[in-house]
């Protein structure tokens, strides 16, 4: 009811406006210059009020504030509701499975030479051999298609046919 009420008298200015029939010639700013201004505070004032809620009630759901004891450091989706996530816990690594019927611990990993060549701080994987050749004979034969085109006689013709002005 209360929002009704805000939102009515927010177009009060631009209703009695029309009513008077002035419109903007000759009337005052005031009037929409107040509006706008109340508008802007209250959606500011929503987005205040989201924040403070979001941060109060989902403060110990993922997005919200990190305790600093558990730490989510990789997920990968392998298919529909089923991912695998590796997950720091009091400095010990966890690779879990996530699925459908819940998380399950597949392995605990030590820090040596399995999780060393998994760190974030790894270079990026390169583009493989095959998507590469097939890459390079697409743009190929879209040159070639170009150079057809450049080198066939209707381009030459238009080519000649505007160099000397329409004339044959």
């Amino acid at each position: 009811m209360r929002a009704k009420a805000v939102l009515v008298s927010l177009g009060f200015p631009a209703v009695a406006c029309a009513a008077g029939g002035k419109g903007l010639e000759g009337g005052s700013m005031a009037g929409p210059v107040f509006q706008m201004l109340a508008s802007l505070a209250v959606v500011i004032g929503v987005i205040y009020i989201l924040y403070y809620v979001s941060n109060r009630w989902f403060k110990g759901m993922a997005g919200g504030r990190a305790s600093g004891l558990i730490r989510v450091v990789e997920t990968r989706y392998m298919g529909p509701k089923r991912s695998l996530m590796i997950v720091e816990v009091a400095g010990e690594y966890l690779l879990l499975g996530n699925g459908s019927e819940g998380m399950r611990l597949i392995k605990k990993l030590e820090t040596g030479d399995e999780f060393g060549s998994c760190t974030l701080d790894s270079p990026p994987q390169t583009t493989p051999e095959a998507f590469l050749k097939k890459f390079d004979g697409m743009l190929e034969k879209a040159l070639t298609g170009l150079q057809t085109v450049i080198n066939s006689d209707m381009a030459k013709q238009t080519a000649v046919q505007k160099r000397d002005g329409g004339r044959k």
